[in-house]
């Protein structure tokens, strides 16, 4: 009998032992798969805080609220907010106007971790693309001294795509820019905008190639030479292709059949055109 009682201890002890481990691994699985929950609640004014949330390299992130209206109210001027990974408000970027809808074409992460905001509907759709840090993002409005804008109503800049090129510059695409001058619906600009500061202003040849076809603009492609800096645009509309390099980039040579010409000065660009024939179809501009 005592024998019996004895194996019975075992058996208990090592029940229990069992038991022990088995309760330890459950705590420490429910430590693991603890959650914890941070709500930020939409800042006063917000009409769709959260329409888009992006996550920067740094941990730092970026949320869009197009229906944000300024007080007045002025309605959906539209909001982009960076925030640090504790939730706590770096920057505000809002438009000025009724319906300027400021991030609600999204936002681009540059290869550098910075980001460009795109507010097609800016300013009577005239559109707006405004670079913003990684660290201190961006604030204020939005206005063409922190933002490449359209000149027109309609040009919707920032509505078509903007590429994150590895080297951290950007190009955006502006389908339907109109050129001014002549005036040419839909001729179309594409731009590179510069990773560390971004560009701003007006669409313009200072920063642009820009297209002098009507309904030109959808069918302008480009490709970026990297090593050279230069970004290399096809305008078929034009029946011309395009070099496109800025002031810190090697200059353009002018190859054989591609005549140098004088023309209207630009402060920082370098442009060189030819026709699909190999002949000079236009100018090389120079400061």
């Amino acid at each position: 009998m005592r024998d019996y009682f004895n194996i019975l201890k075992i058996i208990a002890v090592r029940l229990l032992a069992h038991l022990r481990t088995w309760l330890v691994a459950c705590l420490l699985l429910s430590n693991l798969c603890y959650a914890a929950q941070l709500d930020i609640p939409g800042p006063t004014g917000s009409g769709l805080f959260g329409t888009s949330v992006t996550v920067l390299p740094n941990g730092n992130f970026v949320v869009t609220d197009p229906g944000f209206d300024a007080p007045g109210p002025i309605g959906d001027v539209g909001a982009v907010y960076l925030y640090a990974p504790n939730g706590t408000l770096i920057s505000t970027l809002t438009g000025s106007q009724g319906n300027d809808q400021v991030g609600s074409a999204g936002i681009t992460v540059l290869a550098n971790g910075n980001f460009v905001a795109r507010s097609v509907n800016w300013n009577g759709s005239r559109g707006a693309a405004t670079w913003g840090s990684a660290s201190t993002g961006v604030s204020g409005v939005v206005s063409q001294s922190n933002s490449l804008v359209g000149g027109s109503a309609s040009d919707q800049v920032g509505g078509s795509v903007v590429t994150a090129l590895s080297n951290g510059n950007y190009v955006v695409r502006s389908s339907s820019w109109d050129n001014p001058a002549p005036v040419t619906t839909n001729s179309g600009a594409i731009t590179r905008g510069i990773g560390t500061g971004g560009t701003s202003g007006l669409i313009s040849t200072n920063n642009s190639v820009l297209g002098t076809a009507a309904s030109g603009g959808a069918n302008m492609v480009f490709s970026y030479d990297l090593t050279r800096e230069h970004l290399i645009v096809g305008r078929r509309n034009d029946n011309l292709v395009t070099i496109f390099s800025d002031e810190t980039a090697p200059s353009i040579t002018p190859a054989v059949g591609v005549t140098r010409q004088a023309g209207s000065a630009v402060s920082n660009s370098t442009i060189a055109t030819v026709s699909d024939s190999g002949q000079s179809a236009g100018s090389l501009v120079v400061t």
